[in-house]
């Protein structure tokens, strides 16, 4: 079958590649359908949908997104079901996972929703079609039956093999500069998914999976050298919490060194994940930026968000992490989130001061959003669309997201007091 993997825009502070996409493009080429996949984001905006939808012509067209995107995705479909009627019409991504019943219950234009992980679910729903196949024996999946009601089939028991996945046709994204990290300076930058899931539970994270399911390191350093070879020039690592396994992590940067792979690497960790002699293998492998979560020094909202150390471990752990990663000569990042439960001026330069003190690299600030795995009823706030204005996209987790205790004119005082406490290491779009 035709199929066209869309990822749509809104104006998020987020330049990354859709992941999730490549993933699902290299499932369905194994199974020899004809896929492209048209990363909106990237383009910035929705002008080439109607171009592509008509020269490509999709059988089945699948739009993923998270929450915060899901009203952009409606917009897609009902763009799509106008230029290519015949087209079905797949939603995927996160926000399916909690609010598919809400979103074919809600867009007549969208035919299906899966839930959870999508690389086996959509390709035997792609079957079913094919052989006119009972939906019922395809999982993770909601629809409307003959008869208008909504069903709902039991969520897939097997999870991918992420050693079996074939070499991921990045090339469908073209060779935009839109993908390049800053943090990079410009090289050419892609990402690597090594595992999915994250064992911890933090409320403030859409990542809900705590089962780990880790590609070897032989299949991840194959995949780098092969990006090398297509001349990537650096790499930042998508998982949730790279060193979660610091003895595998360790053998993985050691392998690296080995290897003679000269790229560059960045990703995302907690601050307890790390020591100064794991650091100091990561930076002779390459790595030159970690991003760690502090959130916030006040104690009664650090644990409200579920981190899983005492705060003043919390504090020990994101002061040591900083301090080890100048030494090793990698730069460091500080995740803080505003917009929290009780937050007063007075915590949230506490929690500026500390940061100051600890010289990191940059400090990024996140708006405490809701999600729909905290609260279903989020689901209709997300469908009508929330936090559309300018100010969000200079947060995380901003534009487009709920926010139950920040409204746009303290996300505006907000950003004004970060400025003048963090100054240039404030990292803003």
């Amino acid at each position: 079958m035709r199929v066209l993997l869309v990822h749509p825009y809104m104006p998020a502070r987020f330049n990354g590649a859709p992941m999730g996409l490549l993933y699902l493009a290299a499932e369905l080429q194994r199974h020899d359908h004809i896929v492209d996949i048209l990363d909106l984001q990237a383009l910035g905006g929705n002008d080439l949908l109607t171009a592509r939808l008509m020269t490509f012509n999709p059988e089945v067209v699948g739009i993923s997104s998270t929450s915060p995107s899901h009203k952009a995705a409606i917009e897609v479909a009902r763009i799509t079901k106008a230029f290519v009627p015949n087209a079905v019409i797949v939603k995927g991504g996160v926000h399916e996972t909690y609010c598919s019943a809400h979103t074919i219950a809600n867009v007549a234009e969208i035919d299906y929703s899966v839930c959870g992980e999508a690389d086996y679910s959509f390709v035997l729903l792609l079957y079913a079609l094919e052989k006119n196949a009972p939906l019922s024996r395809v999982p993770g999946i909601v629809f409307r039956n003959s008869n208008g009601e909504i069903e709902r089939t039991a969520m897939p028991k097997t999870r991918i093999a992420l050693d079996s996945v074939p070499p991921l046709p990045r090339y469908l994204l073209g060779n935009s500069s839109y993908y390049n990290f800053r943090i990079f300076d410009g090289r050419r930058t892609t990402q690597v998914q090594t595992m999915r899931g994250c064992p911890y539970k933090c409320s403030f994270c859409n990542q809900r999976n705590q089962a780990v399911n880790a590609a070897s390191i032989e299949c991840v350093v194959a995949e780098l050298a092969r990006l090398e070879a297509d001349a990537y020039e650096a790499v930042f690592f998508d998982d949730a919490t790279f060193t979660v396994n610091q003895k595998r992590t360790l053998s993985l940067v050691q392998t690296l060194q080995r290897s003679g792979i000269s790229l560059q690497f960045a990703a995302q960790t907690r601050s307890e994940c790390v020591t100064e002699p794991l650091l100091y293998e990561m930076a002779k492998a390459g790595f030159r930026y970690l991003s760690f979560g502090l959130e916030t020094t006040d104690e009664s909202a650090l644990k409200q968000l579920l981190k899983s150390t005492s705060p003043h471990a919390h504090a020990d752990h994101t002061a040591r992490a900083v301090e080890n990663c100048r030494n090793c000569g990698i730069e460091s990042c500080l995740n803080i989130i505003v917009g929290l439960p009780d937050e007063t001026n007075e915590t949230l330069l506490r929690t500026f001061d500390f940061a100051n003190k600890l010289k990191p690299t940059f400090v990024s600030l996140s708006a405490y959003a809701l999600y729909p795995h905290q609260d279903r009823m989020t689901a209709q706030q997300y469908h009508e669309g929330v936090s559309l204005g300018p100010i969000w996209n200079h947060y995380d987790e901003g534009y487009g997201a709920v926010h139950p205790h920040m409204s746009e004119a303290r996300a505006e005082e907000v950003l004004l007091l970060a400025r003048r406490e963090l100054g240039n290491r404030l990292e803003l779009v």
